[in-house]
């Protein structure tokens, strides 16, 4: 292949030709002159100062300085661009052959061809200041380009360059400012990883707490046998929405219990707890100081019982048999026995759920289970709850003792609240009165009353028509109290 250059040309345009040729063309590296230019078989090809400048220019601004002296020495490139298409296979050709592959992932600048067609020069000078050009060694070796910076003279980082002497390959290296903007969401990253075989608690995870009435402290953190309560009340203060309270051992209760603003279960797992004698009173704004059921569920709350039994033992702190009463003034609330073993008023409108394995027994207040509600200027109906599920019952036993029940309304005291029995559970044998509605309360029955036996200590005993005792099974008085029978339900 022949090459038509004019004489005119000038030595270092000559020379920038001569340095793009492939080396099947220059068979012979060009070496390193006295003066620091480029010689080839002794004939000059590129002053120092060339080299210096070929060092420093990218590739476009070699573009440009090359079509700048085109432009001054009016050189013909009619030749040149006749050959274009042989000249393009040529360098395809020696690409092909030459195996040679970019070190550490680097963009070989072999590969770079400007617009227009015209050879790329390859003196460009790649990011970190390693030879790119066809002069350099394979992969793994130190380049034997002479022009080729130390790798230890490397420009520091913080070192301000002109965009002139930006690498165009910069866009293809990782970037340290582009990885710190990513630190963040990468530590986060790991940080979320969990080592296989650890186990990581969900915040939201339920809990298990203990009670153990006999070898227990409050002092414990009660999250194992080992380190249990010692009392229901401790258990169910620490107790979050969704836990569970497990007892270890019957227990004796002389403080109440309050659930407020959460959902836990207490499973008795066939524990009893009884009401123990001298019962601590309680103090709050609506009622002063009075005599508190064993539990109370408040705020919205719901207890589940399960597994357990629950024993008044016709006990009672007080000797009046009267409802508390709630406002301003000295209410005597001291001196009135309490209202319930367990207690959701209406305006706290907490749910009371009995379910399998559990019985209330011998209340000795004024109920086994007291509930609320009332109906609101919007005509709904808002207040607490009483679900017996199937396997609860709710009875009296030997444990009343010889002098039996002195006062109180019933096993179940509905204020205005909401009371359920299903299928297969039951109110039976109690001396006095199975279930007490008011204030517009409704009891749906589909479990069983039986054996009810009138008492004439009761509220309202001499209620009846004919002056007889009133509601054996149910007493329903004001406001339009709902009772109804199921399909299910039995008297």
């Amino acid at each position: 292949m022949e090459y038509a250059f004019p004489p005119q040309n000038h030595a270092f345009v000559v020379g920038l030709v001569f340095v793009t040729l492939p080396r099947r063309i220059l068979p012979e590296q060009p070496s390193k002159a006295s003066d620091g230019g480029v010689t080839h078989r002794g004939v000059p090809l590129v002053t120092q100062k060339g080299v210096q400048v070929m060092k420093k220019r990218s590739s476009k601004v070699f573009a440009a300085t090359l079509a700048l002296l085109v432009c001054l020495n009016a050189m013909p490139f009619g030749a040149l661009a006749a050959n274009e298409n042989s000249m393009d296979q040529l360098v395809t050709e020696e690409l092909t052959s030459d195996d040679q592959e970019p070190v550490s992932g680097e963009p070989s600048n072999n590969e770079q061809e400007p617009a227009g067609g015209e050879p790329s020069n390859n003196e460009q000078e790649p990011a970190g200041g390693e030879s790119s050009n066809n002069e350099q060694e394979p992969a793994g070796e130190e380049s034997s380009n002479d022009e080729q910076e130390p790798a230890d003279e490397e420009r520091p980082e913080d070192e301000p360059q002109s965009e002139d002497q930006q690498p165009e390959v910069a866009d293809d290296v990782e970037q340290p400012e582009e990885q710190a903007s990513n630190g963040p969401s990468e530590v986060k990253s790991v940080d979320n990883e969990v080592p296989a075989g650890v186990q990581v608690l969900d915040a939201t995870e339920a809990m298990v707490y203990y009670v153990d009435g006999t070898n227990g402290n409050d002092a414990n953190d009660g999250t194992s046998g080992a380190t249990s309560f010692a009392t229901l009340a401790k258990a169910v203060e620490i107790a979050k929405d969704g836990d569970t309270i497990c007892l270890l051992s019957d227990l004796t209760m002389y403080e109440m219990a309050y659930v407020g603003s959460k959902a836990i279960t207490i499973d008795g797992q066939n524990h009893t707890v009884t009401r123990g004698d001298g019962f601590t009173p309680r103090n709050d704004q609506a009622r002063g100081g009075y005599n508190p059921e064993l539990i109370e569920v408040a705020n919205g709350a719901t207890l589940t019982l399960v597994n357990i039994t629950l024993d008044d033992l016709n006990k009672k702190e007080g000797s009046v048999y009267e409802e508390q009463l709630t406002g301003e003034g000295d209410k005597h609330n001291e001196e009135k026995v309490q209202g319930a073993m367990i207690a959701a008023y209406g305006d706290g409108k907490g749910t009371i759920i009995l379910g399998n394995g559990t019985t209330l027994k011998n209340f000795g207040g004024m109920s086994a289970v007291r509930i609320g509600g009332n109906v609101g200027s919007d005509g709904q109906w808002y207040g607490s709850t009483l679900i017996m599920e199937s396997g609860s019952r709710i009875i009296d036993d030997e444990g009343m003792g010889a002098d039996g029940r002195q006062g109180g309304f019933a096993a179940v005291w509905s204020q205005g609240g909401y009371v359920e029995m299903k299928a297969g559970s039951s109110i039976s044998g109690i001396d006095g009165r199975a279930i007490y509605c008011e204030d517009g309360g409704t009891a749906l029955i589909n479990g069983e009353i039986s054996n009810i036996t009138s008492n004439e200590t009761m509220e309202h005993f001499n209620y009846a028509s004919n002056g007889g005792f009133g509601g054996i099974a149910i007493y329903s008085e004001a406001k339009a109290s709902t009772i109804k029978l199921g399909e299910t339900g039995t008297i």
